[in-house]
């Protein structure tokens, strides 16, 4: 009875009546999706199983990496200390272990929603409306990479949690935890590390040494459980499996230097090559970083209305959403641009601007082109031509415009 009283005092300070609503219908859909999925016997987990293996090769003392568990392409490729996250699951039978972590994951979907509203109102405040609706048109938008985040029992639904709450911590001048946190996540997929020169420009520097202290300490973890030397030789693994797990990017079809290459390149070059990528991708990181000196810039101006923290908060949140667009990745971690979709949808919600809400429906299709639950072989189709990537540029696109050109203090 104690533990339940605790849980109803939490969701009333942290939830208002309609999210708890909101959450208590989106949890009950996944639950459902759980019963049919034992039902149909497609409460798989692939990607979970991963995990729970290799956490156990790695108690027994076998080897972790290059080693095959479950499908063929079921190879452990997360760095050390992330075995240990794991490592309780492994403990118990594998269907136990699969349905707590299922059971989880679940919690955080509506929470992971309703985060990626409330990171914006860290900024605007009590101006931003509560509504139902934008919660709910989110989950829709982004139901088809939820569903297989769950089917396939991964960590990004976690991870983007865990990034939304490392923003919250910096913006709350938490910087020391946001570190640490961030630290846990690069450790987990080093992808995020492209998020480390925007906290240099934007001088977090007390994010940035924590975050740094944090690598350290993830790196010698291990180390108190097998050895100095071992310790070593697993890092060394787990970045000879980053490498060959990344061998096949160029074939990536939602790449964004693929979707250009496809759209443009290929009419004037028969193959761009290996230069050709590293070039789109650069210019990719000098549009943003140009981006992001020019609010530096309006920010010493007494003219720009939008506070520092708004403009940290959106460049923090284009970046992760782009990473699926430049690395090589599963369609699940699209999700990452959930919390522009919910910018876009409160700026639609509170403009009803028809222009842009053509073009977002436009993009909003193509983000969930792919559900192969839903569309079946023509599912094949649309992912062979970048569908997903596509939809996701468009996204980063219309957030982008409109915040530089539609958004003022005025809209919420």
């Amino acid at each position: 009875m104690t533990f339940l009283k605790m849980n109803k005092s939490w969701i009333r300070k942290h939830l208002s009546p309609r999210e708890t609503r909101f959450a208590i219908i989106v949890t009950s859909l996944f639950l459902i999706l759980l019963v049919l999925q034992n039902i149909n016997g497609r409460f798989w987990m692939n990607d979970f199983k991963v995990f729970y293996l290799a956490a156990k090769s790695f108690l027994q003392g076998e080897p972790v990496y290059h080693q095959q568990f479950g499908l063929s392409s079921g190879f452990y490729k997360y760095s050390p200390l992330s075995l240990l996250i794991f490592i309780p699951f492994s403990l118990l039978p594998y269907f136990y272990a699969k349905l707590i972590y299922y059971l989880i994951c679940t919690c955080f979907i509506s929470l992971t929603i309703i985060a990626s509203k409330k990171i914006w109102r860290e900024v605007f405040g009590d101006k931003m409306q509560d509504s139902i609706y934008i919660l709910i048109i989110a989950a829709i938008i982004a139901g088809g990479h939820l569903f297989r985040e769950l089917h396939l029992g991964n960590i990004n639904l976690l991870l983007l949690f865990a990034l939304l709450s490392t923003l919250k911590l910096i913006l709350s001048k938490k910087e020391k935890s946001a570190g640490l946190l961030l630290a846990l996540i690069i450790l987990i997929k080093p992808h995020f590390i492209v998020l480390i020169p925007l906290l240099f420009i934007r001088e977090k520097n007390i994010t940035l040494l924590s975050m740094t202290a944090g690598l350290m300490i993830g790196f010698f973890i291990p180390a108190f459980i097998v050895g100095f030397g071992e310790n070593i030789t697993l890092h060394l693994e787990w970045i000879n499996t980053i490498v060959r797990h990344n061998a096949s990017f160029l074939d990536s079809q939602n790449t964004i230097h693929i979707i250009f290459y496809n759209l443009f390149v290929r009419y004037i070059y028969a193959d761009a090559g290996m230069f050709y990528m590293i070039l789109l991708v650069a210019l990719v990181a000098l549009f943003i970083l140009i981006f992001v000196l020019r609010n530096l810039r309006h920010e010493r101006s007494s003219n720009d209305f939008r506070p520092a923290s708004l403009n940290f908060t959106f460049e923090f949140l284009l970046i992760i959403s782009i990473i699926p667009n430049l690395v090589l990745t599963d369609t699940e971690h699209f999700m990452y641009s959930l919390p522009l979709i919910v910018f876009i949808l409160i700026f639609l919600f509170y403009s009803m601007n028809f222009n842009i809400i053509i073009i977002s429906a436009i993009a909003f299709l193509l983000y969930i082109g792919n559900w192969g639950d839903f569309l079946g072989e023509y599912s094949y189709v649309v992912a062979h031509y970048g569908s997903l990537g596509i939809g996701n540029l468009i996204i980063a696109g219309i957030s982008l415009y409109v915040f530089t050109k539609k958004f003022n203090n005025t809209i919420i």
